[in-house]
């Protein structure tokens, strides 16, 4: 998949955030956080919509972008992991379906993917992390550049 990503801009609003704009139905500017974790060199990543000034990261935009989106994230990614290439993102949606729906763009996109990060998986029953699979259901999911 070659989808273009939308432009980033650095945020104000913590340490490591990045916002941009998601054109569909409505222009929605969005907010991509990475923030530590009690675990060394992990940052959970969090994605929400700036509505108001406020942010909030249980909004369903529904803006018929989500390719674009997807691939705005994991651009974020790419440059948070490259000036130091210890850091791993960690993505759990808020929802089983936001973890659905992380889990079929990273099956979809494994091999892409896969040339920059290894993926592993949060397994379902709480054991700890094992090499993604397809066709397996994670909890989350955890990346590190190779």
């Amino acid at each position: 998949m070659n989808i273009k990503a939308y432009q980033v801009i650095r945020s104000n609003r913590s340490k490591y955030a990045f916002e941009f704009t998601s054109r569909g139905i409505k222009n929605v500017t969005k907010i991509v956080e990475l923030k530590e974790t009690n675990e060394r060199n992990i940052y959970n990543l969090s994605l929400g919509d700036i509505l108001g000034g406020k942010v909030y990261f249980n909004n369903v935009t529904n803006n018929k972008d989500t390719d674009t989106v997807m691939q705005t994230i994991g651009d974020i990614v790419i440059m948070f992991t490259s000036a130091i290439k210890e850091r791993m993102g960690f993505v759990m949606g808020n929802t089983p379906a936001r973890t659905r729906l992380y889990q079929m763009y990273l099956s979809n996109n494994l091999e892409k993917v896969q040339e920059i990060f290894l993926v592993a998986g949060l397994k379902n029953d709480g054991t700890g992390y094992e090499l993604f699979e397809k066709g397996k259901n994670y909890n989350g999911f955890l990346v590190r550049r190779k």
